[in-house]
């Protein structure tokens, strides 16, 4: 009896690994179960929760980067899917180009060669060539400044990006496991 209550217990623990061990991680933890419970974990690692709902934000320091604001999305299930940190705000080329830079080099340190890589311009015009003009095309959507790293579990998108006239660097980690099921349940829609 104690040999089967024992392999019982060791096949829930082996089954319940698995099931982590199929999720991205950020910050030490894995992107599974539902946003706010995922929310909870974060907090006890020095995040500070602002909202709530199927997409959660937090704040705080990420990879020597101060106020960052974490934005936590997920499925229509509520699992959570998508981590994005969004970095301070910059007024600047130059220093959106540095952050980008700067982060882009430590994933390549960690992960080695990315996937993919994009950085130019998609301007009807010239080439821009000055700080101004560059910070300019990114407040019109039209910089492509991306590198993406692909996994086993998920990836991660490094890009910079604009809302309104605020333009920051973005880095997204994208658990597989749950996109399947979201894109699971999107296609019985359709």
């Amino acid at each position: 009896m104690k040999k089967i209550l024992l392999s019982i217990l060791l096949l829930s623990s082996l089954t319940a690994m698995a099931q982590t061990n199929d999720h991205m991680s950020f910050k030490g933890v894995a992107m599974e179960g539902r946003v706010l419970d995922f929310a909870r974990k974060l907090t006890t690692r020095g995040y500070t929760a602002v909202s709530s709902g199927t997409s959660s934000y937090l704040t705080g320091d990420f990879a020597g980067y101060r106020n960052c604001t974490i934005e936590l999305v997920g499925t229509d299930v509520d699992y959570v899917n998508t981590v994005t940190v969004f970095f301070p705000q910059q007024f600047s080329w130059t220093e959106l180009e540095d952050n980008y830079m700067n982060i882009k080099k430590v994933l390549v340190d960690k992960y080695k060669t990315p996937s993919l890589v994009e950085e130019s311009f998609n301007t009807t015009y010239s080439e821009p060539t000055t700080d101004r003009s560059k910070f300019y095309e990114v407040q019109l959507g039209h910089c492509q400044y991306r590198t993406v790293f692909k996994g086993r579990k998920g990836e991660i998108v490094l890009e910079i990006r604009h809302r309104d006239q605020s333009c920051f660097v973005a880095l997204s980690y994208i658990d597989y496991t749950n996109q399947a099921l979201y894109h699971k349940k999107v296609m019985g829609d359709l």
